[in-house]
């Protein structure tokens, strides 16, 4: 990003600008975190012919909007907004529409499925089994920190419920489907993903967006996507549950709630649901801060009912 005082700074190809409205000059990269509605500017002090600036801008333009593939629509009016400007309407025409975006087989998009199974006959299937995998890699991190014992029958039980849980929703796979129902994924019809920001906030601050359907790009890209665990399951959850196991209340842990921290969305099943506390949130890799989240279970949610403390009093007598 450059700044300037009082005259537009030149890139090094010396082609055209893209700037903000005061004049600072943007990239790529600094496109993805601009806000909606920002006014931008198109600078061409070389004057080139109105055919390359059109092809040049066309291509920054497509960069930028598979950074940010919902501002497509709000591009477009930006460039329309100076209808009598031929160039402007030759950039618009240049502006590359994915047209595969709602395919969905393999037939229909091969090079999406480049890498990848071949029993994987449908995108929604391959996004399917990556929301699944992140769920068993989940319950896999349980088994090990309960130094997974077979004939430990307090361990067996957590497993065999949440697993249990696991198999009725499917793993959890509709996350990333496109075609589930609306309440129980995480995108858009059309396969658009909002990050949902930092574990502390309520939502993005930089608009991160990406549609792993458009292309095999995405698609890798957004296995870097991050599913993370509001209340961190290795630094509060695992250890409240082990702990909870070997007290005298053991039969008494409230699994649902364990399950929910581990599995379930925050999105589809909000914290404002006492009775389903979703603990994940669906962030960018920049947005899932590693340091320590600073925030435990809910002591109260632990067990159905607190343990009974039972006081004695002794009378003693004369």
């Amino acid at each position: 990003m450059l700044r300037h005082n009082n005259h537009i700074i030149k890139n090094k190809r010396k082609e055209f600008f893209i700037t903000l409205d005061d004049d600072t000059e943007i990239d790529e990269d600094y496109f993805e975190i601009l806000s909606d509605n920002t006014i931008l500017k198109i600078v061409d002090p070389m004057v080139p012919s109105a055919s390359g600036l059109a092809q040049k801008l066309a291509k920054f333009l497509e960069l930028c909007i598979l950074q940010q593939p919902r501002l497509h629509s709000q591009v477009q009016e930006l460039i329309l907004e100076e209808p009598t400007s031929d160039l402007l309407h030759k950039v618009l025409a240049l502006v590359p529409k994915n047209e595969k975006n709602m395919c969905s087989t393999r037939a229909d998009d091969f090079k999406w499925f480049e890498g990848l199974n071949t029993k994987y006959r449908t995108k929604e299937a391959v996004m399917r089994n990556s929301a699944e995998s992140r769920m068993r890699g989940y319950y896999e991190r349980i088994k090990k920190e309960f130094q997974y014992d077979p004939e430990n029958e307090r361990t067996l039980r957590v497993l065999q419920h949440f697993k249990d849980k696991l198999k009725k929703s499917r793993y959890n796979s509709e996350y990333f489907d496109r075609t589930a129902d609306k309440n129980s994924r995480l995108c858009s019809n059309e396969g658009v993903f909002e990050c949902e920001g930092e574990y502390n906030k309520k939502n993005c601050e930089y608009h991160h967006v990406i549609n792993p359907y458009n292309s095999r790009e995405e698609r890798i890209i957004f296995s870097t996507w991050n599913l993370d665990h509001v209340i961190e399951k290795s630094r509060s959850i695992l250890p409240t549950l082990v702990k909870a196991l070997d007290s005298s209340s053991a039969s008494d842990i409230n699994l649902d709630y364990f399950y929910n921290l581990m599995f379930v969305s925050a999105r589809i099943c909000p914290k404002s649901n006492k009775d389903c506390p979703g603990n994940l949130k669906l962030v960018h890799i920049a947005c899932h801060v590693k340091k320590p989240h600073e925030m435990g279970c809910n002591q109260a949610n632990v067990f159905f009912s607190p343990p009974l403390v039972t006081t004695v009093t002794t009378a003693v007598g004369r």
